[in-house]
């Protein structure tokens, strides 16, 4: 009986001692969600200024936006972005992290991105809106996706 009590014991204090010091040993694992937090940030911000580009550029493009300010809006959005860019190119390591990213600023324009690089983001994200959207609902005239059957709004059958 004593044996059994001590084996007992013994395998109690081991799933302890293990329990206890297994936060400690994942400190680097808690570190690298930090990471992955920041880079998902950095990712919906960076969206959130092409979004914003997008917008500008519509506005600007319908009068809605002076003349005089939309160079400094554009401006001010371009710069946004590529400090965005710099701060995503400095945090990504995985080959995964940096396939999803757009191309690095260069390294001999450290304060600003081309207007080219920019308008070539816009335009691809342009491109896949315009794959994912399949127009409007004739009945109550809500968004549809191009491979919905029916609306999602309203019910009525698209095709």
């Amino acid at each position: 009986m004593q044996i059994t009590t001590f084996l007992l014991l013994l395998a109690l204090l081991t799933v302890v001692a293990w329990f206890v010091t297994r936060p400690l040993m994942r400190q680097g694992h808690a570190r690298i969600l930090a990471d992955d937090h920041e880079v998902s940030s950095l990712l919906a911000e960076r969206e959130r200024v092409l979004e914003a580009l997008e917008e500008l550029d519509f506005d600007y493009a319908l009068g809605k936006v002076p003349a005089d300010e939309y160079p400094l809006q554009r401006s001010a959005l371009l710069k946004q972005g590529a400090a965005i860019l710099r701060r995503l190119d400095t945090l990504s390591s995985s080959p995964e992290q940096k396939m999803e990213m757009p191309q690095p600023v260069p390294a001999e324009q450290p304060d600003a991105m081309s207007d080219d690089e920019i308008e070539t983001l816009i335009a691809a994200r342009r491109s896949a809106r315009k794959a994912r959207s399949g127009g409007f609902c004739p009945a109550c005239g809500k968004p549809i996706m191009a491979s919905d059957r029916f609306c999602p709004y309203c019910g009525k059958t698209l095709r």
